[in-house]
């Protein structure tokens, strides 16, 4: 009898490549966000998928199975063995960061059945059933605003049955029921389709212990709906992010005020303020900092005594980084400025701008910063290109 053997290696090398790059992704990036391909910082989601499965065998004696072969008088001369069959899972995950979410759930692989020609004319036939609980890490590697590549390791407690019949003289049935921890893995991709709903593509590999002979694979390839609903949803933007190197110590960023406010007649006075991001954000995150409410803080004070006519926030990034990337970061931490100025001044939104440029409008040129790797002595070279520009018009009375 013909033994299937398959090679584990290229699933398993593919499914640690895809976890790797999810995990040096992060030292790439410049906010505190997760991508949208990854609902957000922290949360849970369900999902439902379906799909196909098919198994490959290690060592497969058929003789052994059935109680037939050597001294018995009967013999196998073929087995027609169908591995394939419908196969469907449902699991609930949580997000720990942008890289990566832990998941369980049921999954079930379905039936494979067998039919063994014996020499005496006779046919045996078996079933084997694969169905039970995992628990993976799931990485994650952003690649677009929308798509993302996933690879997954976990381990699996499996319910397996086995059964095989005949009615020919010779030849014994015999039903075992196995249940034992394994372990799995996969590779995937996944597709952001709305705000809160996505939809992967994946495929894994459950290894088996044989209840009678060896050990056993079983791919599942399924397609899956996924609802983030612990999840906070990032509806303002499509943002795809990168985490930054930390930035070498700077001197303490000064707050630059360009100011043509005279004192003798009540006037409109534009005042430009322009503010280093390092002193607005912290390594990874988007809220402001203390510091960065302290300087904030500052240019509110400025006003008291104003009505302010208009605000107009506008930030920047530096260069490295794609273009859509650094318009998305820059946009979110413009607005993050926006939403703490406006909890602080008394006045209606539409006299409240927030914009950002990305890498437009750059301080250094290229004969300052040369070079085009993320190292830390470029970054902190582009530190002036990382701002945010405050101009204010406001009317303020003559003292």
């Amino acid at each position: 009898m013909k033994k299937t053997t398959q090679s584990q290696k290229p699933l398993l090398i593919l499914s640690l490549i895809a976890m790797s790059l999810a995990a040096s992704g992060s030292a790439l990036a410049q906010s505190n966000t997760v991508s949208d391909p990854t609902f957000s910082n922290k949360g849970f989601y369900g999902g439902l998928g379906a799909g196909g499965s098919n198994s490959t065998h290690d060592n497969y004696n058929f003789n052994d199975r059935v109680g037939v072969g050597a001294g018995t008088g009967v013999g196998v001369s073929s087995v027609n063995i169908d591995d394939k069959d419908r196969a469907y899972k449902a699991f609930l995950g949580y997000q720990l960061n942008k890289n990566f979410a832990v998941e369980g759930g049921y999954f079930d692989l379905g039936d494979n059945t067998s039919t063994a020609n014996l020499t005496t004319g006779g046919v045996i036939r078996g079933t084997s059933r694969y169905r039970g609980l995992n628990l993976d890490l799931v990485g994650n590697m952003p690649v677009t605003e929308r798509f993302s590549l996933l690879g997954s390791v976990g381990a699996h407690y499996d319910r397996a049955h086995y059964n095989t019949y005949s009615d020919v003289t010779g030849a014994t049935s015999s039903f075992k029921d196995n249940q034992g921890a394994n372990y799995k893995y996969g590779v995937g991709a996944q597709y952001k389709m709305a705000e809160r709903l996505y939809v992967r593509a994946g495929a894994e590999r459950y290894h088996f212990k044989e209840a009678f002979d060896g050990r056993k694979n079983v791919n599942m390839y399924s397609l899956n709906l996924i609802v983030p609903f612990g999840a906070r949803a990032v509806t303002t933007t499509r943002t795809s992010y990168r985490e930054e190197v930390a930035p070498m110590p700077q001197p303490q960023p000064q707050v630059t005020y360009e100011s043509t406010v005279q004192q003798t007649v009540t006037q409109v006075a534009p005042t430009k303020v322009t503010l280093s991001a390092e002193s607005l954000f912290a390594f990874d995150r988007h809220e402001l900092s203390a510091q960065g409410r302290n300087s904030l803080d500052k240019v509110v004070q400025d006003l008291q005594g104003s009505d302010v006519d208009m605000i107009t926030i506008t930030g920047y990034a530096d260069r490295l980084g794609s273009d859509g990337y650094n318009l998305d970061l820059s946009t979110k931490r413009a607005q993050s400025v926006k939403a703490y100025l406006m909890s602080k001044l008394t006045m209606d939104d539409s006299k409240v701008t927030a914009v950002g440029k990305g890498s437009a409008d750059p301080v250094t040129t290229s004969e300052d910063c040369k070079g085009n790797r993320p190292t830390a002595q470029l970054k902190a070279c582009l530190q002036p290109d990382r701002r945010v520009e405050i101009e204010i018009v406001a009317t303020k009375s003559a003292s």
